[in-house]
């Protein structure tokens, strides 16, 4: 990964967690970084964060309020309980409900848009997930 603005930043070596091959005969390379510094955690957010109003973005300014409350501090069982759950509430993956959210936002006609078994169908998902 190459921040050409910040270059004077020791930046860790990152490697591929998977690589695919789309429809269209693409490759997709999804890379993991992982980040200790608070100044590049901080330049991260500050300089480049995510695509707003999406579902990543989302997740990603619940979970960096929490680290900004919490950095460099040790944590008390109530506090890693807290943060267990605002992560929990906050999962990797998209869920159902926000997919709802946004078709009944972006297409107010489509019927299915408030079914979230349906949703949940479509993303290949149980009804927990």
């Amino acid at each position: 990964m190459v921040f050409f603005s910040h270059r004077e930043k020791q930046w860790y070596e990152g490697y591929p967690t998977s690589v695919r091959l789309s429809k269209e005969g693409r490759i997709t390379a999804f890379w993991e970084n992982h980040f200790t510094s608070p100044e590049l955690i901080d330049l991260i957010h500050n300089e480049y964060g995510l695509l707003p109003n999406t579902w990543k973005a989302r997740r990603y300014e619940r979970l960096y309020e929490v680290y900004k409350r919490y950095r460099g501090k040790k944590l008390t069982d109530e506090e890693i309980q807290e943060v267990r759950n605002i992560r929990k509430e906050n999962p990797p993956k998209v869920t159902a409900e926000w997919i709802s959210e946004k078709v009944k936002e972006l297409f107010p006609g489509v019927e299915w848009g408030g079914d979230l078994e349906r949703i949940r169908r479509m993303l290949g998902r149980k009804k927990s997930e």
